[in-house]
């Protein structure tokens, strides 16, 4: 089987900035060695349903024995319960090197993500270069594992430096604007202070936004620094001092980690990233403001393509919900994959038994499925201009091997699902492998996920309308038609012998001495010669012609398109079937019919009650028969 360097990425919430920084350095880096990347993407915690139990169903997707190493990003999961899931299943998987992206302890290697310590730099900045001898730390409620982090190491700097904590140096806020004024009224209690060090850039710009409306000028009055290097710190006046966030370095390094692991490499260069100060014009450094006015120009864009993305949203929604079957959905569902930004490959893979459902649905209609479990389905596929055509391939590989062969993309891999319902994955291929993330993706998924869970809603629905069409108008002893099922099809079938000019040929069908053989042998022996007769017609019948049970050993067959000979035939054929039988089935008594026939060749304006009338016709037949065969 084609196998080509594969390594699998395990993340959540991909469309987020530090996500969106792991996959980028991660597929840079794998791409410089030869590798892909399958990047198995949950949205827990944005999608529908149970996430415990449809999110899980990512797990499902890889094939283990293809993947040259693992990244699991677990910090980026809310659900406790499906982050473990994932590195219990890794854990089964050995042989495999496994890295992973965390803050806490693990059983697998770790890359070390330091961007906390460079806060101690920070402060002996702020010390060092600006003299300043009070300094104060804003805290974040929200975040305390972060946020006490960064304070320790700010208690660690101050004391390197000589300077005590005072009892109004540290204030923690949330989100709401108010308390960044209590914390401001909240340092100035302890005296006149030089520099507030931040939590993060956002704590830090609305901090500075605060000072700034209550009268400050920053750093003159007071310097403010923050971390993590968020793009608007840049274009604040004046422009804010951070913490570099190298999460690109990071996904490089996991990278790194997995090939020296492989090779049986000591790993120490490639399991630490540290962040460094970045300084800028709140602490008093010299720092140039951007010329161009990049937040305007980025908030008007983010505002427009959000608001597209909103309205596209509802109209993929409004097209998709009508699709009450997936040939149709499919198709719909092509024209929006093509219309998703720099996607140059995407394919929709379903589950063999994606639409089965509760198994008692399945179990009422009693259909013989003739499902190949160990199949899935690419139900569409298309790479630049070509389109794949719809087939099967092995349950446990990603996609159809000709596929793989042919691709060199990484791909990003997302479960669909409703509820604790699985039914396959989406799987991308993006331009230049940068994947085009945004929020809105996840209202795609869903939308997605809502037409296949209608599909699934509506063929069994369908199942359970042939099912009670079954029971209402077939015969429960013999499986034909009963009367109801006769009068339900009757007219249509009329309607095509005259369409097509077709003659008909009328049977009426009594069972001779069913009396005797119940009060002689029993009515199961009875039920038995009914269904033997009802045998009988199935095995001489053609699919266009209609076979019932009037009602007890009565039966009504209607014969499509049969010459003079051919419907003696039939009636002769029905005799001999019987005949055969009696005589191999060793019973005390012989199963035999009477048969009353009437040919005619239908004509326009003809209808149900013409058939009745030629029913009638066969009816007097028959007991003229039966008479004869009883003299």
């Amino acid at each position: 089987m084609y196998h080509a360097k594969k390594i699998g990425l395990f993340i959540s919430h991909i469309f987020g900035r530090y996500q969106t920084g792991v996959v980028t350095g991660a597929l840079e880096k794998a791409k410089e060695y030869g590798y892909r990347v399958e990047i198995y993407a949950s949205m827990e915690g944005e999608n529908l349903g149970d996430y415990e139990k449809g999110e899980s169903s990512i797990l499902s997707i890889p094939n283990f024995s293809s993947l040259d190493g693992i990244i699991f990003v677990s910090g980026t999961y809310l659900s406790e319960a499906l982050r473990e899931q994932i590195r219990q299943k890794l854990s089964m998987e050995s042989g495999i090197p496994v890295v992973e992206l965390t803050l806490t302890d693990s059983s697998f290697p770790q890359i070390e993500f330091d961007n906390n310590s460079p806060f101690r730099d920070l402060v002996t900045h702020l010390c060092k270069e600006h003299n300043a001898s009070r300094i104060c730390y804003l805290g974040y409620r929200p975040q305390p594992f972060f946020s006490d982090a960064r304070d320790a190491y700010y208690r660690e700097a101050m004391e390197d430096n000589h300077l005590a904590v005072g009892d109004h140096d540290i204030y923690l806020v949330g989100d709401e604007v108010k308390k960044y004024k209590e914390a401001l009224s909240f340092f100035l209690e302890g005296g006149s202070f030089d520099s507030v060090v931040c939590y993060n850039d956002q704590v830090a710009l609305t901090f500075l936004q605060t000072a700034k409306d209550m009268g400050y000028h920053i750093p003159d009055d007071f310097s403010i620094t923050g971390c993590d290097n968020l793009q608007e710190s840049l274009y604040s006046k004046p422009p804010l001092t951070t913490i570099t966030f190298p999460v690109e370095e990071l996904g490089a390094k996991a990278v790194e980690h997995i090939l020296l692991q492989k090779k049986g490499l000591p790993t120490t260069d490639a399991s630490k990233v540290k962040a460094e100060p970045i300084f800028r014009g709140t602490c008093g450094c010299p720092s140039e403001m951007p010329k161009e006015n990049w937040m305007y120009w980025n908030q008007q864009s983010h505002i427009a393509t959000l608001e597209r993305s909103i309205f596209d949203s509802i109209y993929m929604a409004t097209q998709m919900h009508n699709c009450a079957d997936i040939d149709e959905g499919a198709e719909v569902l092509a024209g929006f994959l093509h219309k998703l930004p720099h996607v140059e490959e995407a394919y929709l893979c379903l589950y063999p038994d994606w639409d089965m459902g509760e198994s008692k649905v399945l179990a009422m209609a009693e259909k013989d499925q003739g499902i190949h479990r160990d199949q899935s389905i690419l139900k569409l596929g298309f790479a630049g201009d070509k389109t794949w055509p719809e087939c099967s391939f092995q349950k446990g590989t990603l996609l159809p091997e000709m596929i793989e062969q042919s691709s060199t993309h990484s791909y990003v891999v997302c479960p669909l699902y409703y509820g604790d319902e699985s039914y396959g994955y989406l799987v991308l291929g993006y331009q230049d492998d940068i994947p085009d993330y945004q929020v809105p993706f996840t209202q795609f998924l869903l939308n997605i996920n809502q037409m296949l869970h209608n599909c699934k809603l509506s063929r069994h629905a369908s199942l359970m309308e042939d099912r009670l069409e079954e029971f209402y108008f077939r015969d429960t002893l013999t499986g034909l038609y009963n009367r109801d099922g006769y009068q339900h099809n009757a007219e249509s079938f009329l309607d095509h012998a005259i369409e097509t000019g077709a003659s008909l040929t009328c049977y009426l069908l009594d069972m001779n001495k069913l009396k005797v053989v119940n009060d002689t042998y029993g009515h199961e022996a009875g039920d038995t010669a009914i269904q033997t007769i009802a045998e009988a017609l199935k095995r001489v019948s053609s699919e266009q012609d209609i076979s019932c049970r009037l009602g007890g050993d009565e039966f009504f067959h209607i014969a499509y398109g049969l010459g003079e000979e051919e419907s003696t035939e039939r009636m002769e054929q029905i005799h001999q079937y019987l005949a055969n039988y009696s005589k191999l089935s060793g019973k005390p008594y012989d199963i035999t019919v009477s048969i009353g026939m009437v040919r005619f060749l239908p004509q326009e304006g003809d209808d149900i009650y013409t058939l009745a009338g030629y029913m009638k016709q066969a009816d007097e037949a028959m007991y003229t028969q039966k008479n004869r065969e009883e003299v």
